[in-house]
């Protein structure tokens, strides 16, 4: 997994991970082949303030759980989703510490660890 900012990491070629306030937990994103259980969107390449488009759609099974465009590191939440926040639209948190593995921290995010984000 490689950081690309505070708030957007790559899992990997072509998988890019969030944190999703409203679930409180990370989403993933694929940019390269579309599978069945991940989202297949295009990404501006920017890490700051990210836009992925088309809408990101998180199932769990058949139920639809979290439905969201993510624009300019803006997520906007749709009225679909199963969540508190449908309708709302927040900026893209930080990732949590808790979103990785500890051999995937980067050493330049060690000293933010206590604070238990990135950046």
């Amino acid at each position: 997994m490689r950081v690309l900012s505070a708030r957007l990491a790559e899992v990997r070629a072509g998988v890019y991970r969030h944190w999703c306030p409203a679930c409180d937990t990370y989403h993933d994103i694929c940019t390269s082949q579309p599978t069945s259980r991940i989202t297949y969107c295009i990404y501006d390449g920017e890490h700051e303030s990210p836009t992925f488009s088309p809408a990101v759609r998180v199932r769990h099974g058949e139920h639809l759980v979290c439905h969201y465009f993510l624009s300019e590191g803006i997520l906007h939440f749709c009225e679909d989703s199963d969540h508190s926040l449908a309708g709302v639209s927040v900026e893209l948190p930080k990732l949590p510490i808790s979103a990785f593995r500890a051999s995937e921290l980067p050493t330049a995010f060690s000293s933010e660890l206590s604070q238990n984000t990135l950046g």
